[in-house]
């Protein structure tokens, strides 16, 4: 008899420090990065929320707030996430403004 299904869990969260605002180049390389892949893969009808912080740094001299900021990494990241076969409709997530405690990162 076949085993079932592992059931999902609640949640899977998986933090990524970003180095800069366009540091998506070196995300291949990352643990972090093939750690959220891999969940996604194996929770294939799981939704996934993206939340990114920016660093105060990111938000000087640019228009807009941190808020803005951020939801340009959510919408980078899901992009990058797109592009690795992950459904486009699965993705969704919102800026969360500067944190600067966290820096620049992706949950």
């Amino acid at each position: 008899m076949a085993s079932p299904a592992p059931e999902a869990p609640a949640a899977v969260t998986v933090t990524i420090p970003l180095d800069s605002l366009t540091d998506f180049g070196s995300l291949d390389s990352r643990p972090e990065t093939n750690e959220a892949i891999d969940a996604a893969r194996r929770y294939p009808t799981s939704p996934l929320y993206l939340a990114a912080y920016a660093a105060t740094v990111d938000v000087a001299g640019r228009p807009g707030d941190a808020t803005r900021v951020s939801n340009e990494l959510v919408v980078r990241m899901a992009r990058y996430l797109a592009q690795r076969g992950i459904a486009p409709e699965r993705i969704s997530g919102r800026g969360m403004g500067a944190n600067d405690s966290v820096g620049r990162a992706v949950v």
